[in-house]
C-alpha cells in the first residue's frame, strides 16, 4: 500500500520485543530482521537493507548447518541488493553461495533452483554477458519444463 513508515513500525516493535525474550541468536530474530530489510529495499535504502539482511544472516550461520535451504533465501536476497547497488562481483558471489547449497540439498531438477538461476542471469544480463545469461535462463527453463506439468 505504499504506508513504509507503518511498515517499519510494525516490524520494528516485534524485534524489540523479540530482542528482549530471546536468545540473540534466535531464528525469529532473523525472520524479522528479514522483513525490515524487505520495507528498506521497497524505499530503496540499500545500506539499511543490508545490515538488516547481514545480521539475519549472522543469526542463520550461527544457529543453522551451512547447507540449510534457508540461508539460500537469504543469500540471494543479499546478491539481489548488490545488483541493485551495481556491484555485480558480490551479487554473484552471493546468488553461487545459494546455488551451492541447493546443489548440496536438493533434487538437480528442483524448482528451487528457478529462481537461483534466474537471479544469476540477471546480473550476467546487466553486466551485457548475454552468453553466459543464457546459459543460466536454459537452465531455469530445462527445470520447469522438466518439473511443471505440461499443458496442451
Amino acid at each position: 500500500m505504499g504506508e513504509y513508515p507503518n511498515a517499519f513500525e510494525s516490524h520494528k516493535k516485534p524485534l524489540e520485543i523479540k530482542q528482549k525474550s530471546l536468545p540473540l541468536n534466535h531464528l525469529e530474530l532473523d525472520a524479522t530482521h528479514n522483513n525490515i530489510g524487505e520495507v528498506y529495499v521497497q524505499v530503496g535504502q540499500y545500506s539499511n537493507t543490508m545490515k538488516c539482511y547481514q545480521k539475519a544472516l549472522e543469526i542463520q550461520q550461527n544457529s543453522l548447518s551451512p547447507k540449510h535451504p534457508q540461508l539460500v533465501a537469504t543469500y540471494n536476497h543479499i546478491g539481489q541488493v548488490y545488483a541493485n547497488m551495481g556491484d555485480y562481483a558480490k551479487a554473484l558471489y552471493f546468488h553461487r553461495k545459494s546455488l551451492e547449497i541447493q546443489q548440496k540439498s536438493l533434487l538437480p531438477n528442483h524448482l528451487d533452483f528457478g529462481p537461483t538461476y534466474n537471479s544469476i542471469d540477471e546480473v550476467y544480463t546487466r553486466l551485457r554477458d548475454y552468453a553466459k545469461a543464457l546459459e543460466y535462463y536454459q537452465k531455469s527453463l530445462e527445470i520447469q519444463e522438466q518439473s511443471l506439468p505440461q499443458i496442451i
